[in-house]
This record gives C-alpha cells, sequence and structure tokens, in this order.
C-alpha cells in the first residue's frame, strides 16, 4: 500500500493493520520541502510530515502491544530523515 498523506498512513494501517516493513518519506506536502535542515519548523505545518506518521506508529504499536515493523528512511530530506530514524529507533 502507498500512503501519500498522513491521514493515508493512519487509516491504511487502522483498517489493514501493521505492515511487516515501512518506507516512510518525510516530505509529504509542498510546504515541507523549503525546510531541509534543523530545526524543522514543524509548528508552522498546516499537513503533517512523514515524522508525524512515525510518531504515530510508535505509539500505536505501544497501544496494541506490537512490535514496530522494520523500516528505512527514503527521504531526501536530511534533518526529516534523521528525525524519523531518531522517533523509530527510539
Amino acid at each position: 500500500m502507498v500512503a501519500r498523506s498522513y491521514q493515508d498512513f493512519v487509516r491504511c494501517i487502522t483498517e489493514c493493520g501493521i505492515p511487516a516493513f515501512v518506507s516512510f518519506d518525510h516530505d509529504m506536502a509542498d510546504e515541507h520541502y523549503a525546510h531541509h535542515t534543523h530545526p524543522i519548523p514543524y509548528t508552522s505545518y498546516a499537513h503533517p510530515t512523514g515524522y508525524d506518521c512515525a510518531k504515530w506508529l510508535i505509539e500505536h504499536c505501544k497501544a496494541i502491544s506490537a512490535p514496530r515493523p522494520d523500516f528505512i528512511v527514503h527521504s531526501l530530506n536530511p534533518a526529516g530523515r534523521e528525525n524519523i530514524e531518531r522517533v523509530m529507533k527510539a
């Protein structure tokens, strides 16, 4: 399955279950492409990022006592990639 927004990501996992593998992209809306350095201004975004998806997934896994899936981050945004990797590995 491909999720191109936070809402799609949550819906896919809620309806189909936690996948065995997730490939994350950080920048999911045009507004995200302007910020590829630290700190990323997450509170100023109108649309959630792949980082928000990763945070939701970790909380969802905890809530249902499921292991986190294997993952990669294919994002070209180095700051966003680092944020996703940090939350997924924590």
